[in-house]
């Protein structure tokens, strides 16, 4: 059995530690020796039911062992066959040391993207402080590493899909509202005052569902101001377990989702969904939303692919009026938006896995590794 240690900074809340406790929970599940050092266990224990009540660690939860990461523990940590530096979260120089006297593969886990450059650059190695480290890249492409999706999430969508009435009357709704959004997302004040209005003209009544947080406090604010028509409910609910989030996506009709744990879960859902992508200096988020869209309307027809690249242009670049106008031609495009969704989730959740594509690369890199220690 082979160990790996995962190095995981939480950034964004949510998204950095998301990614993160999925592989981990996917290579316990491999059989693989796992533990993840992580620098707010307070963040952890919102997503991992398993840690609310835990005081201290390291703890065990789903076969992973989870350390508090401190300049303490870091200085104690010894590498097994493989150290994981999850988005660029920079190891000490005695980690970077340690790695280097063990022989342990060590790789930089970068960020999601569908953009060309992935292809090239993923499993190239660099020199980090006089130490081999190689770039892993998640993506789309089979000449990249793989998405972050369990092995059989497809079906299980499918079945929460099931229990969507249940899921629904849990939350205080009616089981036959006819059409929920989730909100999880960035501010985003003056588009949503457009969301609001632009349910209210359809007519149908419609329930918008906010996990608490940034998106949510912008929506609260954007139904303040604009107020909520009759027809619609807003309702904010507190954040849940990463299971439960998928519960609620696979539940919705329309999913406005972020960052990159609840953006890739949105996609396995196979519901209609809007990338509020985290801006970035010279609009370079703009390009790595394009690209993700160039490929997720491949499973779309011509027109509802050209609205759903609208819908969410859109939205990340906030033009209220225009998100507004396009959210009340949504039903005329309905049926086609939810069969191409379906089509992508299944694209998509065919794809090798994150954790099976990691634990390939490692292993070949140690019997290179073995294979060149032999030689010389």
């Amino acid at each position: 059995m082979i160990g790996i240690t995962i190095f995981c900074r939480v950034i964004d809340n949510f998204g950095d530690i998301g990614v993160t406790w999925r592989l981990a929970r996917m290579l316990s599940r491999l059989g693989i020796s796992t533990e993840l050092f992580v620098d707010r266990t307070d963040v952890m224990k919102e997503i991992v039911p398993e840690f609310r009540g835990t005081e201290s660690f390291p703890a065990s939860a789903e076969g992973v062992l989870v350390r508090e990461w401190t300049e303490e523990t870091e200085r104690e940590f010894a590498p097994r066959d493989a150290v994981i530096e999850a988005f660029s979260c920079r190891l000490s120089d005695l980690t970077a040391e340690k790695i280097g006297r063990s022989g342990a593969v060590w790789i930089n886990l970068d960020y999601l993207t569908a953009e060309s450059w992935a292809d090239d650059c993923h499993g190239l190695m660099s020199v980090d402080r006089g130490v081999s480290k190689y770039f892993y890249y998640q993506g789309f492409s089979e000449r990249t590493g793989g998405l972050n999706i369990e092995p059989g999430q497809r079906e299980l969508d499918l079945k929460y899909r099931e229990k969507r009435a249940e899921l629904l009357t849990g939350l205080g709704f009616s089981p036959s509202v006819p059409f929920v959004m989730t909100l999880f997302s960035y501010e985003n004040d003056a588009v949503y005052e457009s969301l609001l209005g632009a349910l209210g003209r359809s007519g149908q009544k419609s329930a918008v569902i906010a996990p608490m947080g940034r998106g949510a406090a912008s929506l609260l604010r954007a139904a303040e101001s604009a107020g909520i028509p009759e027809n619609v409910t807003v309702k904010t609910v507190p954040l849940t377990s990463q299971d439960g989030y998928d519960r609620l996506l696979s539940a919705a009709d329309l999913n406005i989702v972020r960052g990159e744990d609840s953006f890739l879960r949105a996609q396995a859902a196979g519901v209609p969904m809007i990338w509020h992508i985290y801006p970035q200096e010279d609009d370079a988020h703009l390009i790595k939303l394009a690209s993700f869209l160039d490929l997720m309307v491949t499973a779309f027809s011509p027109d509802s692919g050209r609205f759903i690249r609208s819908l969410n242009m859109s939205f990340t670049t906030g033009d209220a009026a225009s998100f507004g106008s396009l959210m009340e031609e949504y039903g005329k495009y309905r049926a086609a938006l939810e069969h191409g969704a379906r089509v992508w989730a299944e694209k998509t959740c065919s794809a090798v896995n994150l954790a099976d594509g990691l634990v390939t690369f490692i292993k070949n890199k140690l019997k290179y590794s073995a294979s060149a220690a032999v030689k010389a």
